[in-house]
């Protein structure tokens, strides 16, 4: 039966909390939470109703999950001893021996001069917040776990392709290598040719012979920049400023390609102002002055004229080369250094030589922080233009 002296206050408290999903309490502040009032709302909550809790035995302590009981005595006195209000979540074991998890907020006030100190809150069920809560956090676990595994995945498998690459790249630079070697010595025995022994060649020998010639001289080109490619891919080229007569150095590489150029009878119109020096890398020089006029070869027709113009002022160092070949249009411009057309009556070296020479132009004028220009037209042809930033002096 409900005592007498809290009867009232029973009847009072169950019209403000019988709609509420938990139920109210008073009660001593002793090991056993011996109860003064408790709200009907403890039957869906506990499974059982008010006249249990009020009865001899029945403790609401024995409710609670014994693993939590510590806890929330603890946590209780430490606010009884602050004077403050407390905030619990806790285990108990329901009439039907289920466990819920229940949510509980109260307060503490002293009776008979502070003799007798009674608790007084509200506790509601959030077993179904918890079970959510827990659900998510196995799934957020499994998760992760998962995306743990597909990142070791992905990081073995970019290992494996990184692998890949790398003995690709060694090979290829391996072939490379003795490739470059190979042509280089039937270059120079198909020039010996050429140059000592001019009456000795009859008929359409002559025109063989600088078939070969022009077909070693590209494929050797070609060798040169997979190397070159090879080692800018793998990180491996140095970029090393010196001071260059770079005037000096592209009249050398004109002249070492000007074989080619007879063999198409291009016209050539060199323009180089003379003294022009410049800090960079030597071989990335070279290599971008080479690839430049291999281009302009490749692309100008039989009988075509190709044009060598360099010159600087105290801001820059411009380098062009210009072509009698076909037009390039606006729109393939900007995909000019990876691919250009090459029409069967124009070019006769191999088609992969030039385009690849022109990415490594592309990156190493990015290396002196320069950039390139195409211009093109119908009855001038193509003209790439190198602009490089001068440099400081070198101390």
């Amino acid at each position: 039966m409900v005592p007498a002296n809290f009867k009232e206050t029973d009847q009072g408290s169950d019209r403000l909390v019988k709609n509420i999903n938990g139920f109210a309490y008073s009660c001593s502040n002793d090991k056993n939470w011996t109860m003064n009032f408790i709200s009907e709302g403890c039957l869906p909550v506990t499974g059982y109703d008010c006249d249990y809790f009020y009865s001899t035995n029945p403790y609401y302590n024995e409710m609670i999950h014994p693993e939590d009981r510590n806890e929330v005595w603890e946590k209780i006195q430490q606010a009884v001893a602050n004077k403050e209000h407390f905030q619990l979540t806790y285990r108990i074991i329901t009439k039907d021996k289920s466990i819920k998890w229940l949510w509980e907020q109260g307060m503490c006030h002293s009776q008979n001069n502070g003799a007798t100190v009674i608790i007084e809150g509200f506790v509601t069920d959030i077993s179904h917040q918890i079970e959510a809560e827990e659900r998510a956090t196995h799934y957020n676990k499994s998760l992760s776990h998962e995306m743990k595994r597909k990142a070791i995945e992905f990081a073995e498998l970019n290992h494996q392709i990184d692998r890949a690459l790398q003995a690709r790249n060694k090979i290829m630079a391996v072939i490379s290598h003795d490739l470059h070697r190979s042509f280089n010595h039937l270059i120079i025995m198909a020039e010996n040719i050429m140059k000592e022994s001019p009456n000795l060649i009859k008929g359409n020998s002559n025109s063989y012979i600088r078939e070969i010639y022009n077909t070693a001289r590209s494929s050797y080109h070609l060798c040169e920049n997979l190397l070159s490619w090879a080692k800018w891919y793998n990180g491996d080229l140095d970029f090393s400023v010196t001071s260059i007569a770079l005037s000096d150095l592209i009249l050398k590489v004109v002249d070492s390609m000007k074989m080619s150029m007879t063999s198409k009878n291009i016209h050539l119109v060199e323009d180089v102002e003379v003294g022009i020096k410049y800090n960079g890398d030597y071989i990335m020089m070279t290599s971008i002055i080479h690839n430049m006029i291999a281009n302009g070869i490749k692309y100008s027709p039989d009988h075509g004229t190709l044009v060598i113009h360099a010159k600087q002022n105290e801001y820059e160092v411009v380098f062009q080369v210009n072509d009698s070949g076909v037009k390039v249009g606006e729109k393939n411009r900007p995909n000019v250094f990876e691919t250009r057309e090459s029409p069967h009556n124009v070019a006769k070296d191999l088609d992969i030589g030039p385009d690849l020479g022109l990415t490594l132009v592309k990156e190493f004028i990015k290396y002196h922080q320069g950039n390139m220009e195409v211009k093109s037209s119908i009855h001038e042809g193509t003209s790439f233009i190198m602009h490089l930033p001068q440099r400081p002096p070198l101390h």
